[in-house]
């Protein structure tokens, strides 16, 4: 918290605004999802809960082509029912697409769908024929108008456009870039920091990508309340910079294809040897301690712990 006797700040591990601020927010990710739905729905996915997570994926596990390293941040793809009928009955004359979750269901709708899903209703492995992929990059704001961690110089924005590039070239059908900006926790919310941290990035966030990029680019400035981190007390929405555009190159480049096919047969090996979703969304994650693919509330076999209460 803030102290009067010298204006700073004693974070708490679970604030985003620490070193490690790319870590905090893949541990709670399934508490961020829900705040990212419209940036979600620009990149296909309609709704974010009604889709299906692994987040920090090793590349080396969707392709074998030298060169990729490092990890697609996160990866999704949509969920389906296997029986659309069964969830289009809950709804009856109600107007809707029977294969999406309905952001706006009455109290028996809910109970209804959520006991089709607990039934083993969600179709398991899920469809891999549209993929996104996201990079993210966290930013810290420690005082209001000041930003640390900017990622600003030649060679990290060399970097993250390669990073980038990387996600096109595997043939994602979308990729996005999404930056996140982490602000200190005020006694009370208030969006002036948060504003004046997005408003001081912004000419910083013009050079991330070429203008000829494909990939779409979000900015989060999330403020958050002393007392309770940003997964109970938080504020400010995510930004479109630019739209993602559908990749060019899945229709030409015959290498991306290529990459493209692997990468989905890759995939629906790896999703056939999880564990049939019971509710949603679907959250898995490539643990960096037992190098496996788990549910991210999974306990780790190495670390007993899972990864989001890993300190």
């Amino acid at each position: 918290m803030f102290t009067k006797e010298t204006g700073s700040a004693k974070m708490s591990k679970k604030y985003l605004i620490n070193t490690e601020c790319e870590r905090e927010f893949t541990k709670n990710y399934d508490s961020f999802i829900y705040q990212l739905d419209e940036f979600f729905r620009s990149m296909g996915l309609l709704f974010s809960y009604f889709s299906w997570y692994i987040l920090q994926t090793n590349k080396t596990r969707l392709i074998n082509s030298e060169g990729k390293h490092g990890d697609v941040d996160i990866l999704a793809g949509r969920l389906n029912w296997n029986d659309p009928k069964e969830f289009d009955a809950i709804f009856k004359a109600r107007k809707h697409h029977p294969n999406l979750y309905q952001p706006n269901l009455t109290y028996r709708e809910a109970l209804e769908v959520h006991k089709l899903a607990n039934s083993g209703g969600i179709k398991w492995p899920p469809l891999t024929d549209y993929l996104v992929g996201i990079e993210v990059k966290c930013t810290r704001s420690p005082e209001k108008g000041k930003i640390k961690s900017t990622k600003s110089s030649k060679n990290k924005i060399k970097k993250i456009r390669e990073q980038v590039n990387d996600l096109i070239q595997m043939g994602f059908d979308k990729v996005a870039l999404l930056d996140i900006i982490a602000n200190s926790p005020m006694p009370s919310f208030s969006p002036e920091n948060a504003i004046a941290s997005s408003e001081a990035m912004y000419p910083l966030l013009q050079q991330r990508l070429p203008d000829d990029s494909p990939a779409g680019h979000w900015l989060w400035s999330i403020g958050s309340v002393e007392g309770g981190d940003e997964t109970v007390r938080s504020g400010g929405a995510p930004e479109k910079l630019r739209m993602a555009q559908d990749n060019p190159f899945l229709k030409v480049d015959p290498r991306v294809q290529s990459q493209r096919q692997e990468m989905e047969k890759k995939l629906s090996a790896i999703l056939s040897n999880l564990p049939s979703p019971y509710d949603y969304p679907v959250i898995f994650i490539d643990c960096i301690h037992c190098r496996k693919i788990h549910e991210l509330e999974e306990p780790c076999e190495i670390s007993g712990v899972s990864p989001i209460n890993v300190k």
